[in-house]
């Protein structure tokens, strides 16, 4: 079964990514990778919000991890990196935003505000502490979203994010963050790498605000994929986690 969701992770991300690394996310793709909802299972299928947003939850716990997937893609590309943590012993929430996988668009509000309720459904699956992850446009939502759910998560990783996208203001959000924030980007991806460090320098407000530009050329989920992304990257994602959460 992990090596079938490694597979699907890959081809999840592979379909988003260009090379050379655009400026702006590729346009969206609206359907979910080949087999990828059938081969999860293991894990909890949930609908939520008003907008009926498609999420799986795996683990168990009080310690929660909502993963926000990037352009093009759905829950598809965090898979991998979803089953590790749910072994790590976090409750996790993959989900796909509005118009995006098996998502619907609806009545949304806007990716932060999936976002807030992507919160508000893994508390009610017994988080008392959340952790949220974005790579790429989630990653964008994720720190907007952060600056107004109530109560505040307690920790935010932004992969590859850009400073806007798709109504999401990152950078004038990241100001408004009390809680830390991890940025990252790798160096080959230029304009990212600059967003992420634009961000981190505007999160003064934050007690723990980490920038890491790691090797490489992946973008979003992929600079903290096993088996895609570089040593360095995982393991800072993993740590920075483990600090604030655990």
């Amino acid at each position: 079964m992990r090596k079938l969701w490694f597979l699907l992770a890959v081809a999840a991300v592979a379909a988003c990514a260009t090379t050379p690394t655009p400026a702006v996310p590729a346009a969206p793709s609206r359907k979910a990778g080949p087999g990828c909802l059938e081969s999860t299972t293991a894990a909890k299928h949930i609908t939520f919000g008003d907008s009926k947003l498609v999420g799986i939850v795996l683990g168990k716990g009080t310690t929660g991890v909502v993963l926000a997937h990037q352009n093009g893609g759905s829950v598809c590309q965090w898979l991998i990196t979803a089953d590790e943590l749910a072994q790590k012993g976090y409750l996790v929430l993959a989900f796909d935003f509005a118009g995006f996988g098996g998502s619907q668009v609806g009545t949304s509000a806007g990716r932060a505000a999936d976002v807030a309720e992507a919160v508000k459904a893994i508390r009610a699956e017994g988080a008392t502490k959340v952790a949220l992850a974005g790579g790429s446009m989630g990653g964008t939502a994720v720190v907007a979203a952060a600056a107004t759910i109530t109560p505040p998560v307690q920790a935010v990783i932004a992969l590859s994010a850009p400073a806007n996208f798709g109504g999401a203001d990152a950078l004038s959000a990241a100001p408004k963050l009390t809680m830390p924030v991890l940025y990252m980007a790798a160096i080959g991806e230029s304009t990212y790498t600059e967003n992420a460090k634009a961000m981190h320098a505007a999160s003064t407000a934050s007690p723990d605000a980490q920038l890491l530009v790691a090797k490489g050329s992946e973008h979003g989920v992929s600079v903290v994929m096993t088996g895609v992304g570089t040593d360095e990257a995982i393991k800072a994602f993993y740590s920075f986690l483990a600090k604030h959460m655990l």
